[in-house]
């Protein structure tokens, strides 16, 4: 396993030119500390390569003891080399779909940490959670972009997020903790079965012991086929989507009304495919609305049964042949701190960055007006809509700061600059699928 781990993780990190430095998300389970031991050796023996890794624990406070627990996986760590650190959940633990709420605020935390320390993120996801997200995901009604999975290499709000055990089975992850009688923590959760993916988990075994071809490999098949599928089609649709889909600096998107109609010659999929990942670009939602939904809210537009639909926090409408897409001006959160020289993410869709400490705050508060539209701009009667969306820097001072708005590419997020301005918005154009 060190062998293939050590010509795997090589290959991540020749192949996307990754920077030195990784948060490494440990919670102590077998495949977090299983990575934990493989990079380590990784380091011993590819020094030329001067990975530093960085380990965080995040305590959500679930069991009585986590507390505890946190700080043992921290002492064994540190025995390893490695400087960890703990971060703990401060929100108040809810009634319901508790790990589901553990694993978005555990996310975020070690976001936090990637972003504070200038790294990219290492998980220990493998084939077998692969194959459970698939099938969660098919019951569910999935699309296509949704059978592709977890990506290896992801990049999620400028930060890298790498997969390295996802060549490898829990079977071996399993093997490997034993043969090297390495500390590990067991978390009782992970056998009760209310929770969604540990139900999934048995049912995949039940179903697996009983078939003569594993389902589990073949939700593993369907999740790398699926995953061609996209890398073809980005290729194929690069050019229409230069050409049909506009993007502008203060976060709404326009496509040409006639040529998006023109592809449900191909069948529904592809149109869908493509309104949702628009969705995502101006509603800054981390998923996209089910797909039969969303199909019927595309039928209802496009066959001129209604003039406009409110979807994933975006309002869209058709004018002058083509389709308009804006952010809604309702569930924004504007009061978020600022620390000079981080960046941040803004709703989901925005980058920014400051030359000044201080807090994010509605510019419809203080009667400013960031854009101005001129009578022939398809957004002409939607300027203060508009406007309400995007806000402004109180520093500590109590300077009120308009930001300058522009665009990046999602793959370039890494060389964000402020060049002269004192506080930048980066519209994130991401049109991979």
């Amino acid at each position: 396993m060190i062998k293939e781990f050590n010509q795997f993780f090589t290959k991540i990190l020749t192949n996307h030119s990754l920077k030195d430095r990784f948060i490494l998300g440990l919670s102590g389970g077998p495949d977090s500390i299983a990575l934990l031991h493989l990079l380590k050796n990784f380091n011993s023996s590819n020094l030329h390569f001067n990975v530093k890794i960085f380990p965080v624990i995040v305590d959500h406070s679930i069991r009585i003891n986590s507390s505890i627990e946190s700080k043992k996986i921290k002492e064994y760590s540190q025995k390893l080399g490695f400087k960890a650190k703990i971060r703990k959940i401060k929100e108040k633990v809810p009634r319901t779909n508790i790990q589901n709420w553990a694993r978005v605020h555990r996310r975020n935390l070690l976001i936090e940490e990637a972003i504070k320390t200038n790294s990219h993120l290492i998980l220990g996801h493998h084939l077998d959670d692969q194959a459970e997200t698939i099938f969660m995901r098919l019951n569910k009604g999935s699309g296509l972009k949704g059978l592709v999975g977890m990506k290896i290499v992801n990049d999620w709000q400028g930060i890298k997020i790498i997969r390295p055990l996802m060549i490898f089975k829990k079977k071996l992850i399993i093997q490997y903790i034993f043969e090297k009688n390495l500390f590990h923590v067991i978390d009782p959760s992970n056998d009760n079965i209310k929770f969604e993916r540990v139900s999934t988990r048995k049912l995949l075994k039940k179903i697996d012991s009983h078939r003569e071809n594993s389902l589990t490999t073949s939700l593993i098949r369907l999740s790398d086929l699926n995953n061609k599928f996209f890398s073809i089609i980005n290729l194929k649709l690069k050019n229409w989507i230069e050409k049909n889909i506009f993007y502008y600096k203060h976060g709404s998107v326009v496509i040409n009304f006639e040529e998006y109609t023109k592809l449900s010659k191909y069948g529904k999929e592809l149109p869908c495919e493509i309104f949702a990942k628009v969705l995502q670009n101006v509603g800054g939602k981390t998923f996209a609305p089910k797909k039969e939904k969303l199909k019927k809210k595309i039928d209802l537009l496009i066959n001129h049964i209604v003039k406009k639909i409110t979807i994933a926090n975006v309002l869209i409408y058709q004018k002058s042949n083509k389709i308009i897409f804006l952010r809604e001006n309702r569930n924004l959160f504007f009061k978020q701190k600022i620390k000079k020289k981080y960046f941040y993410i803004y709703d989901g869709r925005f980058a920014l960055k400051s030359r000044f400490d201080g807090n994010l705050l509605s510019s419809y508060d203080y009667g400013l007006k960031i854009l101005d539209f001129e009578k022939s701009s398809l957004f002409s009667n939607k300027s203060d809509y508009i406007n309400k969306t995007i806000p402004v820097l109180k520093t500590l001072e109590g300077r009120v700061i308009s930001p300058y708005l522009s665009i990046i590419d999602k793959k370039d997020m890494s060389n964000m600059q402020l060049g002269q301005r004192d506080f930048k918005f980066f519209y994130i154009k991401d049109i991979e699928f």
